[in-house]
């Protein structure tokens, strides 16, 4: 849906009913005692007092439209007519900093009270403006209030019917700070996640399967229904009523444990809860079984285990010859093995190494066994010619045996892992998807 809006163009909230603001009988008769002109502009007063009580400002959970991510977004309405906008996310932001930005409010009477942003705002106009495919995000900036008192403001979308929910920002929560909790969640959950696979479970039984990808989970058995969703300070919270699990029930609001294991529903009657679908050695070879690699990371190792790589890297150096990566990867009798991607006089090469390897639980005991002919010329290098020196080399990076755990520290998003030698707790390889 395209929205014409320019930096003059106009983020509006339009109230349902002027008796929605009405809090007595006597009142209602007051205010049917009045013309509807009179009607509307006592309601436009009310919106205005209600909108610039909140001394902290508000938090708007904001669906763009029924289909899109949702974004936490705070404003702060000024009786002078000035309005401040802040958000931290990709969106109004390149790098995902915190932003602010004001603009010019004021009640017009259009259909009700109509609350309307009289100057473009450089944080929350992005969402609603076409841009060059004619869509953009296909956010509102005028909105239909459903209810409003100084608790809570719902609100719709006019144009594509996206339901927000505005609460007041507790006192004495700094703006700037605000968004802290919302990357750790994110960091927990979803933070580079996309194509993880998580399971909705009910009274301990296993109901929806769901896939995450960019702030949605889509049910992905039977009707591929998209559920959007938002990080908020301590879950996720889904769009409108949330997931369907059953007929006509729904899970909304969760929060993440302490463990850090899985989203908790709190919703009134609800014993669900979302956790992953493997455990971290399961999911290391799901990738593994999906033509994925598990790629060593060439910089950020504990000090023992970055040594040993940059002695092996130095090895090749000293050849003429790069190391382009190691990566875990299968061979075709699924068994793990070792890619090796190395450079030399700008000719790629990629040699593999078999491995001897023993699991237990989240431990797996890796040894070198053999190469093949590109392997073994890339330990010939390392090694200064010497075979036997470069398998050492080797070893000292990926022989031992080791712990399995998330990056994140969470058993949500495991895209990362770290695997910790017994031995030497400086003995760390950070690996991710490759």
């Amino acid at each position: 849906m395209t929205h014409n809006i320019t930096k003059t163009a106009l983020f509006s909230i339009v109230v349902l009913g002027t008796a929605l603001f009405c809090g007595c009988n006597r009142q209602e008769k007051e205010l049917f005692d009045m013309s509807g002109t009179e009607r509307t502009e006592a309601a436009m007063t009310k919106t205005a007092e209600i909108l610039t009580s909140a001394e902290n400002g508000w938090e708007m959970h904001y669906f763009t439209n029924p289909e899109g991510q949702g974004h936490v977004l705070l404003f702060k309405f000024e009786k002078n007519g000035i309005v401040t906008i802040a958000a931290k996310n990709e969106v109004t932001s390149n790098k995902g900093t915190y932003k602010s930005a004001q603009s010019i409010w004021a009640m017009d009477a259009s259909q009700g009270p109509v609350l309307s942003m009289k100057t473009y705002n450089d944080v929350f106009s992005v969402f609603a403006d076409p841009q060059s495919d004619g869509l953009g995000y296909e956010g509102d900036y005028e909105f239909i209030v459903i209810s409003a008192d100084s608790d809570q403001i719902e609100l719709m979308g006019k144009k594509n019917r996206a339901r927000c929910i505005m609460t007041p920002v507790e006192s004495g929560v700094a703006w700037d700070t605000f968004f802290a909790p919302i990357d750790r969640i994110k960091a927990y959950t979803f933070s580079g996640n996309n194509g993880m696979q998580f399971q909705l479970v009910v009274d301990d039984k296993t109901y929806l399967p769901l896939e995450y990808n960019d702030m949605a989970m889509t049910e992905t058995v039977q009707n591929a229904y998209v559920f959007p969703l938002i990080v908020t300070r301590t879950g996720v919270d889904f769009y409108d009523r949330g997931i369907l699990f059953a007929e006509n029930q729904y899970a909304k609001h969760f929060v993440l444990n302490d463990e850090l294991t899985k989203l908790v529903c709190t919703d009134e009657g609800v014993n669900a809860y979302i956790r992953s679908a493997f455990t971290i050695p399961e999911y290391f070879h799901f990738r593994l079984s999906r033509n994925n690699e598990w790629q060593i990371s060439a910089t950020e190792n504990g000090s023992a285990a970055q040594a040993a790589y940059n002695a092996f890297a130095q090895g090749l150096k000293s050849t003429n010859a790069t190391l382009n990566y190691l990566a875990f990867t299968t061979k075709a009798d699924n068994t793990l093995a070792l890619h090796i991607r190395f450079t030399v006089s700008n000719q790629r090469y990629d040699g593999y190494y078999t491995l001897t390897t023993s699991e237990d639980g989240n431990k797996i005991a890796i040894a070198y066994s053999a190469a093949d002919t590109n392997g073994e010329a890339a330990l010939k290098r390392a090694g200064g010619n010497n075979l036997n020196k470069g398998i050492a080399l080797l070893n000292n990076i990926i022989s031992g045996t080791f712990t399995l755990s998330s990056v994140s520290g969470s058993t949500l998003n495991i895209q990362q892992m770290y695997m910790l030698n017994e031995s030497n707790p400086e003995h760390v390889l950070k690996i991710f998807v490759k």
